[in-house]
């Protein structure tokens, strides 16, 4: 209902008092004032159903931006991690590699007794038992 005057209700109520009698115009200002409440909540319930489902959906946004950042995170530590470890194994294989060329002989003390093992060259297949040469080390022989 838009802007009403004085005028405009005073004749309203003048009307609604000829077509409806004096004796009926209480009952019915008593129910459209019941309907109106009633209107009137039935509207702030939704109002408030429709705020509560949007804040719902903002917080489900909020989750799942923080879940994708996580998971962003995560992802990054893990290849961080992983070019850790490939650089690690590289290097270790590099170690390994100048062992095996450098062939230096070992020497293994086996109880009171030393050894000198010579390592099998890089061609060779690497059965220890089969291709190693002991030789007694008597400079360390107790």
């Amino acid at each position: 209902m838009g802007n009403l005057g004085w005028s405009e209700m005073f004749f309203i109520v003048v009307f609604a008092l000829i077509i409806f009698g004096p004796r009926k115009l209480p009952e019915i200002a008593k129910t459209l004032g019941r309907t109106l409440s009633q209107l009137r909540r039935a509207s702030d319930e939704f109002k408030h159903a429709w705020e509560s489902e949007v804040d719902r959906d903002i917080e489900r946004k909020q989750i799942k931006r923080a879940e994708i950042a996580t998971a962003k995170k995560i992802d990054e530590t893990d290849q961080t991690e992983s070019s850790a470890t490939t650089s690690t194994e590289a290097s270790l294989i590099e170690i390994e590699e100048k062992r095996e060329e450098s062939a230096e002989p070992a020497l293994e003390t086996v109880g009171s007794a030393s050894f000198l093992i010579k390592k099998p060259e890089a061609s060779q297949p690497s059965t220890l038992l089969n291709k190693t040469e002991l030789s007694a080390d008597s400079s360390s022989v107790n």
